[in-house]
């Protein structure tokens, strides 16, 4: 009897040996196929060492590469859709600009019409009462005022609505090149953490390496952690049968019915003592090792629940920002104050081109900055600083009558006070200007003309001419 048992015993240990040896034979497999997936090789010894430390490396890069890749998505899509709109908006400007070269065909028809109608009146005035003539000339004239007025409303209202789309596009195209701004610092970025993690990790790892590692699902997570716990639980089994193994060899010895003598079971005692340390110690690692794992796996998954709400809430302020600005608002104001400083450039540049073909206003990029562009001298970039005097005035104007009519959509200015500046201007310019106040003047705003100049008196049917006398006193006349 006691010999049946010393064999099953010997039998069970070299049982217990070849299931430890299987089972770091598997371990083994195991970290041969995982080392095709990473070009470092001392990536086991880092799992072994601190697993907790790689794995949160892992799925830290992973996050941040989702991350990345949703945002180069949505720039993606903003930018399929601003192009859209941009080809809407030119297709807009195409149409304004072929009603306004209708409108104008249609003036000039009308002028037409008129000379003829000058021809016709002179050949049927003769013999006819004077005062019949003059009413119904009258009458025509107050009808061509009304209708050239309408006609003037609708030019100026086909202008405002091409500076308009002028802007937008403006504002579309700004708008794109942020977001391709944005597009080539995400991917600067990701190229910069991929580059400090190789120096970190002292690997190689490249963009395509990199989105293999991204594959690997929850299910082979949980197919890993399924193993390991079937592992577990097969080392559970052996430890029991050797303890129970063991029992039965403490109940044989104290029936002392063994034959043998003692020196010869001390050595075999030993033996089997050893092999128990062994193995408990085994349990004991790997006992502590899934207890670790999953510990980790439950804090990783709590984190990444936590890192989740707080990312969605950082990309929302991060969005507001980037529109808005912070709470001092300073980007929002710049902002509102650039579109309404492009606007009134709008209005500005249609009255500079009554004025002077020469030169169109535009505002420096991201400032409330003006430049001029010289079109005389091939689009030429000039600063206002640059400008002569009567440059400047014929600049100062356009925009004053620019601020005139951008107010006029919510308050009526029917007032424009002038003072000076005229005798900087040339005989040709000086004229245009006056054409300019003129129309003014006809659509029914009050224009006052401070100045010294000579050339205008003829051009200015109401006057108020100051004379001066001795003593300091002078005297108010009215002419006109």
């Amino acid at each position: 009897d006691e010999e049946r048992d010393i064999h099953v015993s010997n039998q069970s240990i070299a049982s217990n040996l070849g299931n430890k040896t299987l089972a770091e034979k598997a371990l083994a497999d195991t970290e041969k196929e995982l080392f095709t997936y990473f070009n470092n090789t001392e990536w086991f010894a880092n799992w072994k060492n601190n697993s907790e430390l790689f794995l949160a490396s892992i799925e830290k890069f992973s996050i941040e590469w989702e991350i990345n890749d949703k945002k180069l998505n949505e720039t993606k899509q903003e930018k399929e859709k601003l192009g859209l709109l941009i080809d809407q908006l030119q297709q807009q400007l195409v149409k304004y600009n072929n009603d306004l070269n209708n409108k104008q065909l249609l003036s000039a028809e009308k002028s037409k019409e008129l000379e003829q109608l000058i021809i016709s009146r002179n050949a049927i005035f003769n013999g006819e009462d004077i005062k019949i003539v003059e009413n119904r000339l009258s009458s025509d004239l107050e009808t061509a005022k009304v209708q050239s007025e309408e006609k003037s409303s609708k030019l100026n209202e086909i202008e405002q609505q091409f500076i308009q789309i002028k802007t937008q596009k403006t504002a579309t195209e700004n708008t794109i090149t942020y977001f391709n701004n944005t597009r080539i610092e995400n991917k600067n970025q990701l190229e910069n953490w991929l580059k400090a993690y190789n120096e970190q990790q002292n690997s190689a790892m490249n963009s395509e390496e990199l989105d293999t590692l991204l594959n690997y699902s929850h299910e082979w997570i949980e197919k890993e952690r399924s193993e390991l716990k079937a592992l577990n639980d097969k080392l559970s089994s052996i430890n029991t049968l050797f303890e129970e193994r063991s029992t039965k060899l403490k109940e044989h010895k104290a029936k002392a019915l063994s034959q043998r003598a003692f020196f010869e079971l001390v050595p075999l005692i030993e033996t089997l003592t050893n092999d128990k340390k062994l193995l408990e110690n085994r349990k004991q690692e790997n006992n502590y090792l899934i207890r670790t794992q999953e510990e980790n796996l439950i804090k990783l998954g709590s984190l990444l629940i936590e890192i989740e709400k707080q990312e969605k809430v950082e990309d929302n302020w991060h969005k507001l920002y980037n529109i808005i600005g912070s709470s001092d608002g300073k980007k929002f104001r710049e902002i509102a104050q650039q579109y309404t400083l492009d606007v009134l450039l709008g209005y500005a540049n249609t009255h500079l081109y009554t004025l002077s073909k020469r030169f169109r206003i535009q505002r420096i990029k991201d400032s409330l900055g003006l430049q001029v562009v010289d079109l005389d001298m091939g689009d030429d970039i000039r600063t206002v600083y640059s400008l002569s005097g009567g440059e400047s005035f014929l600049v100062s104007l356009s925009l004053a009558l620019g601020l005139s009519s951008l107010s006029s959509s919510r308050v009526k200015v029917e007032s424009l006070f002038i003072d000076e500046g005229f005798g900087s201007l040339d005989l040709v310019t000086l004229n245009i200007v006056m054409d300019s106040l003129e129309r003014l003047h006809n659509m029914g705003r009050k224009v006052c003309v401070i100045s010294h100049v000579q050339e205008m008196t003829e051009r200015i049917p109401t006057q108020i001419k100051v004379n001066k006398l001795s003593n300091g006193k002078s005297t108010v006349e009215l002419i006109g």
